[in-house]
């Protein structure tokens, strides 16, 4: 163990991990786990998986359930409606 104190090495660990997060690459996103696409449209997971997900397109792999970012732009797309009298909710 060093002789640095408790504050001295959190700032040195914070550094570590600042220095590998901005060495990361930046990868476009092409789909969501079920819970970032909740995330994403503001809700819960347990709504999203009730009203959304049924109209879309998934990608299953195992277990795993991915929602394509396009599914969710064409889901708002279709969605959308204007205001009648230019209210918003």
């Amino acid at each position: 163990m060093t002789d640095q104190t408790a504050p001295e090495l959190l700032d040195a660990l914070a550094g570590l991990v600042a220095d590998r997060l901005s060495r990361r690459r930046s990868v476009d996103r092409k789909v969501y786990t079920r819970q970032e696409a909740a995330d994403s449209l503001r809700m819960s997971l347990d709504h999203f998986e009730r009203h959304i997900q049924p109209d879309l397109r998934v990608v299953r792999s195992g277990r795993l359930v991915l929602i394509p970012t396009t599914e969710l732009d064409r889901w708002l797309d279709r969605n959308a409606a204007r205001t009648l009298d230019g209210r918003t909710a």
